[in-house]
């Protein structure tokens, strides 16, 4: 059963170096939210209970940026375990001792088989979303930290991803209208964010299955980036953080090369969920960049919360585009693209498949 952290009795007190790095990273988000015209009045903080999450509520009640009422707490239970109770328990106790609103929700697995840790996460999520519009938050913090970036990029690479999966989490992106994510802690570390945690005598919940190899995740965390450490002499995790930012950078560079071709792919809306661009154009840009064009033109149909093409799809793609087979088809989930002479067409499959036209047409 995990219980809260027991805090040494003898605490060496030193200056609060952590909450003023923290309070300068808050002030300079909200600077950039000012200046935008987009004042940040409160906040939906995703808390676990555990020690990551616990210490940036903690930090974001103390900066002295925000009142007590314009923090709302979200404890969101997965239910995985028997003792789950106890987390909420705790996240509840802890709101009502800083003053703060508390929200929850308990989730109820779907039958069916299915990734239980995506399916959670995609609850989780949705349960964050919904806290947010009935705050009126623009914004939800999570406690991710430099360490997490590191293993993302590790289990990113060890998935085969490519450059945008391997590139740094951004301290701020969208995760629906109206609603951002903000990761203030990305820059600090797990042990600083612990180390202050018991500085201050503050307790949080610890899960006993983050400290098993049962999970690929767990696994990184416990016996690769030990290893790692050991091979190279000195602690990987900044580097590999490092490593992260330099891959977004690219991303953005690539990006920012197609933005400058797009206009020659002669780009049309044929249709209500429907467009097409000109193929040989397309052809004679390197795979990488036709990817990207393939990404794009599927999140226009289908949104930015599908779950994007995998590499054989792309792959299939790229030999669509290529050979230019005059009649071919790829069928991916949600779109069809379709080669017609020298157009490809896109189609969302929720729509009729559009016919070729004729030679004459």
């Amino acid at each position: 059963m995990p219980l809260a952290t027991q805090i040494p009795s003898v605490i060496v007190h030193q200056p609060d170096r952590l909450l003023r790095q923290f309070q300068r990273l808050a002030q300079s988000f909200l600077q950039q939210q000012s200046a935008s015209g987009l004042p940040v009045n409160s906040l939906v903080i995703a808390c676990s209970g555990g020690a990551d999450s616990t210490a940036l509520l903690h930090l974001l009640h103390r900066s002295g940026l925000w009142s007590a009422s314009a923090l709302h707490v979200a404890h969101f239970d997965h239910d995985l375990r028997l003792d789950s109770h106890v987390d909420a328990d705790f996240v509840k106790e802890l709101s009502q001792q800083l003053g703060v609103v508390y929200h929850s929700a308990l989730w109820h697995r779907p039958e069916g088989s299915g990734n239980v840790q995506d399916q959670a996460r995609q609850a989780r999520y949705q349960f964050l979303i919904g806290v947010a519009r009935c705050a009126g938050a623009r914004y939800i913090v999570t406690g991710h930290h430099q360490d997490d970036q590191a293993e993302t990029l590790l289990d990113h690479l060890v998935r085969g991803s490519g450059p945008h999966g391997l590139m740094a989490m951004s301290s701020q992106r969208s995760l629906t209208d109206g609603v951002m994510l903000w990761r203030p802690l990305l820059p600090l570390r797990r042990h600083a964010l612990r180390t202050w945690l018991q500085q201050q005598q503050l307790p949080w919940r610890d899960e006993p299955s983050n400290q098993r190899p049962i999970y690929r995740r767990n696994c990184l965390r416990l016996l690769a980036l030990p290893t790692l450490e050991q091979c190279a002499g000195y602690d990987p995790i900044p580097q590999l953080a490092s490593t992260a930012q330099i891959i977004a950078q690219t991303e953005t560079a690539l990006d920012w090369l197609l933005d400058q071709y797009e206009p020659s792919l002669d780009l049309r809306h044929e249709s209500a969920g429907s467009l097409s661009l000109s193929r040989s154009a397309l052809a004679q840009l390197p795979d990488e960049t036709i990817v990207r064009c393939l990404l794009r033109r599927y999140q226009t149909l289908m949104g930015s919360r599908h779950s994007l093409p995998g590499r054989r799809a792309r792959m299939a793609f790229v030999h669509l585009t290529q050979q230019g087979d005059r009649h071919g088809t790829l069928r991916l989930a949600g779109v069809a693209i379709h080669c017609c002479h020298d157009r490809l067409i896109f189609t969302a499959t929720d729509a009729p498949l559009r016919k070729p036209p004729s030679p004459a047409q």
